[in-house]
């Protein structure tokens, strides 16, 4: 097991988001986060939640029911588990955190030489699981600072594996 930090959160669903596979701004990822929790948030009821564990390593991000132990339950087993690699952004928008992560492709590549690597870009779309949580004791904002931590940690490490010196990055 990686060493890593884990957070007692409600988790209060998911929902997938399809998304242009362009280069995204940190507007448009607002929105797509915004848009995640008017999904799964119920307004005016109760909401559903479920109180689990939040596991944050370099390598992963993991979700696992209260009543299971994060060391000894196998990925496969958890509510969802993703490569840290595979998170592409995390908002804290009040007490909720919302984490997106890309779905990795099954479509085969079809480039067509005809037109231009952009528009065969732009004319791609990417499906983004959303998780939404709620935070219980810490705040949320820490719970997504320390995930960018872990990101940052992870993207040094890899330089570094390359021979590549971070500061010059």
């Amino acid at each position: 097991m990686t060493a890593g930090i884990t957070y007692l959160v409600d988790y209060l669903g998911s929902t997938q988001i399809t998304a242009p596979n362009r280069i995204i701004t940190e507007q448009d990822r607002q929105v797509q986060a915004q848009l995640a929790v008017s999904r799964v948030r119920q307004p005016n009821l109760e909401q559903p939640k479920i109180e689990v564990q939040l596991f944050i390593s370099t390598n992963k991000l993991k979700v696992v029911d209260v009543e299971d132990d994060i060391i000894t339950t196998p990925d496969k087993d958890t509510i969802f588990c993703h490569p840290l690699h595979q998170i592409s952004y995390i908002a804290d928008i009040g007490d909720l955190l919302v984490t997106i992560a890309k779905r990795p492709s099954q479509e085969p590549f079809e480039y067509d030489s005809s037109t231009t690597f952009h528009d065969y870009q732009e004319s791609k779309h990417q499906k983004l699981n959303c998780h939404i949580f709620q935070s219980r004791k810490q705040s949320s904002q820490s719970i997504s600072k320390c995930i960018g931590q872990a990101f940052n940690f992870a993207y040094k490490k890899f330089l570094e594996s390359r021979g590549l010196d971070p500061e010059n990055m």
